[in-house]
This record gives C-alpha cells, structure tokens and sequence, in this order.
C-alpha cells in the first residue's frame, strides 16, 4: 500500500486503495466518476458512525472533516483515503476507595 499525501509520522489512517479491489460493498463495480469520491466518503462516514455506535471510535463528529477522499494523482483508477480515528481508551484500572463503617 502507498502513501498519498506526504504527512507527519504522526498521521495515522493514510492509504491508498484501487477501486475495484477494495470499494466498499455499497459500490461494487462501480466507475471512477466525478461523484465517487463523495459517495466513498459518505460510506466511511457511515461506517465511523456504527463503529461509533459500537464504542470502538470516539469523536467522529469532530474528526470528521478530516476524511479525505481524492483521486490518486498517479494512477487514474484509484482514490486516496485518509481517515482520522479517535480510538476508544480501554478500561485497565478503577481506583477505588473503600470507608469501613463502624
């Protein structure tokens, strides 16, 4: 998989991805058109927003400008992606303190 965008390390979710091998099931087969990029984003939308749901992600409202689907400027059959994901913390420890009553 190849970069798109030459972005920070720090960037997390940046690939690239060819249409026909990896549209997602709401587009298959279709063509790279002027509206693709817009219908491939709102299907990211859509899945940020049940995995959202399901407590996996976190913050998709607020990240969601961030999602970024363009043409590849080298390859004219596929689309950029960038997607920010704001994970979900996992529980580890509670801190608790216990009062014996007397």
């Amino acid at each position: 998989m190849k970069r798109c965008w030459t972005s920070p390390p720090s960037a997390r979710w940046t690939m690239c991805a060819a249409p026909a091998a990896s549209a997602p099931p709401a587009l298959p087969r279709d063509k790279l058109s002027e509206r693709t990029p817009d219908k491939v984003r709102s299907e990211i939308l859509d899945v940020l927003y049940k995995l959202e749901e399901l407590e996996i992600l976190e913050a998709v409202d607020a990240n969601k400008d961030g999602v970024l689907v363009e043409r590849d400027l080298q390859n004219v059959g596929w689309l950029c992606v960038r997607i920010p994901a704001d994970v979900v913390n996992g529980l580890h420890v509670i801190a608790g303190r216990i009062d014996l009553l007397l």
